[in-house]
């Protein structure tokens, strides 16, 4: 699967996930992640721990403000980087972001995927390194 497809099968088996978790379906959410991980080859899979730390440690709004200027309030605002719409319509909280207008939304590895063009393994292994320093 090339590189761009297999982004769009991750962001669309994520926002399953989340609106598994959003719903209480925590369960549910689980038996998709698990079904997407076993049909990977052993080769390309990362071990949840990583993923969960990841998720757990990494600051999403030190993280977007290296590519975009956020306001600080009682949470992080900005324009959205993926639509250009609006002002101060992009949310950013420690571990989520959200666009009000155009419904971009996800986490630190999201972020990574879809901003900077990187596949999950690259972009695993880019915030494991800046965990690490």
């Amino acid at each position: 699967m090339d590189e761009n497809k297999e982004a769009q099968v991750l962001k669309a088996i994520l926002s399953g996930v989340y609106f598994c978790v959003d719903n209480g379906l925590r369960d549910e959410a689980m038996a998709i992640l698990n079904s997407y991980f076993e049909k990977k080859d052993s080769k390309d899979r990362v071990d949840r721990g990583v993923i969960e730390r990841i998720r757990e440690e990494i600051n999403l709004p030190e993280l977007i403000i290296q590519c975009f200027q956020l306001n600080p309030k009682t949470y992080y605002v900005g324009d959205c980087p993926f639509c250009n719409e609006g002002k101060d319509q992009f949310v950013v909280e420690t571990h989520r972001y959200m666009c009000g207008n155009c419904e971009a939304e996800g986490d630190a590895i999201q972020w990574c995927m879809m901003h900077h063009k990187m596949t999950f393994q690259e972009t695993v292994k880019s915030l494991m390194k800046q965990l690490e320093e």
